[in-house]
């Protein structure tokens, strides 16, 4: 997938590198035109279900160009596709089945969908920009999620 707004196209190149760096080994260079490159090698069974673990950076980001102009970026500005990466396929699914039980026990407690008006604009958000990559701002979310939940409406 590409896209023709840069930022946009920058996101959908990492993201795709990222689903495909569990399935195949990859080596990652810069070409003639200070372009990267990725080229792809064997297939590999070992790091679909796991990730590529929390202590290091994941190869598709380890390069200048997408590591920012202060070369600290390591976050590919999805928190979904970051724990993919990270934790292997069953991290995200865990994710959305979580964010799914919350909608289920809110519509079943107050028989209304209102709590989406807090929850898709936070992970609308989240799936275009490194909040949910850090430490405070899920912090605050699940926090304040977990006070709405329990609250008397």
């Amino acid at each position: 997938l590409y896209s023709q707004e840069q930022m946009a196209d920058w996101r959908l190149q990492i993201w795709q590198d990222i689903a495909r760096d569990l399935f195949w080994e990859s080596e990652y260079f810069e070409g003639s035109n200070y372009e990267l490159i990725r080229i792809q090698g064997e297939r590999r069974n070992d790091i679909f279900y796991k990730g590529f673990g929390y202590k290091e950076l994941l190869p598709s980001m380890n390069h200048w160009e997408r590591q920012g102009t202060d070369g600290t970026n390591e976050n590919p500005h999805n928190f979904l596709f970051n724990s993919l990466g990270r934790g292997g396929v069953f991290q995200p699914i865990l994710i959305i089945l979580f964010h799914l039980s919350i909608f289920i026990y809110w519509y079943k407690k107050y028989k209304n969908f209102h709590i989406l008006l807090f929850i898709l604009p936070v992970l609308l958000t989240s799936s275009f920009d490194a909040s949910m990559e850090s430490v405070r701002f899920p912090f605050v979310y699940y926090s304040f999620l977990g006070l709405i939940l329990n609250e008397k409406i």
